[in-house]
């Protein structure tokens, strides 16, 4: 993770994030998928937006999903919160 969040570490950060989003869709356990979700939070890469997004509306991943997008906080990230809460409103 450090090498990939240094600041000449794009080409590894983004490397890392697909990594993290595959291992996020692999139907691990919830402990596993929130220590993913965790670990996007800490990268803050913009490829990792629509499977953050997916999660948003999960009771035990919702959370993290939201804190992670804030982090990233690009335009498709807050869009994805709003839509969300508009869902459950």
């Amino acid at each position: 993770m450090r090498w990939a969040t240094r600041p000449a570490g794009a080409e590894e950060r983004a490397e890392l994030a697909g990594t993290l989003v595959a291992e996020l869709q692999a139907g691990h356990a919830r402990t596993t998928r929130r220590f993913l979700i965790e670990q996007l939070e800490r990268l803050a890469h913009p490829s990792a937006v629509p499977a953050l997004a997916g999660l948003l509306l999960e009771p035990d991943l919702g959370d993290a999903a939201a804190r992670a997008l804030s982090v990233i906080a690009t335009e498709e990230a807050a869009g994805a919160v709003v839509a969300a809460l508009e869902e459950v409103t």
